[in-house]
């Protein structure tokens, strides 16, 4: 949640302020922004003392990629991140064995057959998924006369199109963007911001369902092979060179450059 107002300051007359209450991706990335770009001095707050692994992965495509390197981030990030599964694969195996660790310790004052085969069941078992998720509603409102929510506060959505992380940046740089160079109320900038963001926030959040109802009414054999099938499509699609001439895999999602959105006309201060 972003909050903006002013405070005293020089003699020149008032300095403009954003609170950020939330150090996620979109809290972090709209303090830089906002100070590096706006001039507009930024306090943010989290509850969480330090940065933890909580949450596990977060895929960023190139639609995100991009803005991170417009931070100045782009190599940090990428010392730290991975460019593949491997990675996500190593973190849920460790998981998986610590939720099975957890489950005979609770049995383990447990005696007779049945014990012992439940044993037998939990040690045997390779895959254990289970999370919930959770739709917000496309309605909600995303601001209020001074304050505005983003990312996953205003427009939390499914993970299966891996686009969270990126609409929180987008939604950081389309408000930047407008912020520039104009004294227009508030209100008319996050009226502007949302006209802009809502449909390709609510067409991504589309995308995602799809993509999850496609695990959802999967068979295991069946979603084993459309795993497999998907492979060979990226392989052969690599090796055809078609991502050279920006042919299919959804290439306008992840072309797409918030920088690039024409705005709403406006009255610029000198």
């Amino acid at each position: 949640m972003l909050r903006i107002g002013s405070v005293p300051g020089s003699s020149d007359g008032y300095i403009p302020q954003a609170i950020i209450i939330g150090g996620g991706p979109a809290g972090l990335a709209a303090a830089i922004r906002l100070k590096a770009y706006n001039g507009i001095d930024t306090s943010v707050y989290e509850l969480r003392p330090e940065p933890t692994t909580f949450g596990g992965a977060v895929n960023i495509p190139s639609n995100g990629l991009r803005l991170i390197d417009r931070l100045g981030l782009y190599e940090k990030l990428c010392s730290r991140g991975s460019y593949n599964r491997e990675g996500w694969e190593a973190f849920g195996e460790r998981e998986i064995e610590g939720f099975k660790e957890n489950l005979l310790q609770v049995i383990r004052s447990a005696s007779g057959s049945w014990a012992d085969r439940l044993r037998e069941i939990i040690r045997k078992t390779e895959t254990i998924k289970f999370y919930p998720i959770y739709k917000m509603p496309t309605a909600a409102t995303w601001a209020t006369k001074r304050c505005l929510l983003m990312g996953d506060a205003a427009h939390a959505m499914q993970p299966h199109a891996g686009q969270g992380a990126s609409m929180a940046l987008e939604d950081v740089f389309l408000f930047s963007r407008l912020l520039e160079g104009t004294s227009r109320p508030l209100m008319e900038l996050f009226q502007d911001y949302e006209s802009i963001r809502r449909p390709r926030v609510e067409a991504i959040a589309r995308l995602s369902s799809e993509n999850g109802n496609l695990r959802k009414n999967a068979s295991p054999l069946g979603f084993k092979a459309k795993e497999i099938a998907l492979g060979v499509g990226f392989w052969l699609y690599k090796m055809a060179g078609l991502q050279k001439w920006g042919i299919g895999m959804q290439q306008k999602e992840f072309a797409y450059d918030i920088m690039d959105e024409p705005l709403p006309p406006r009255n610029i201060d000198n």
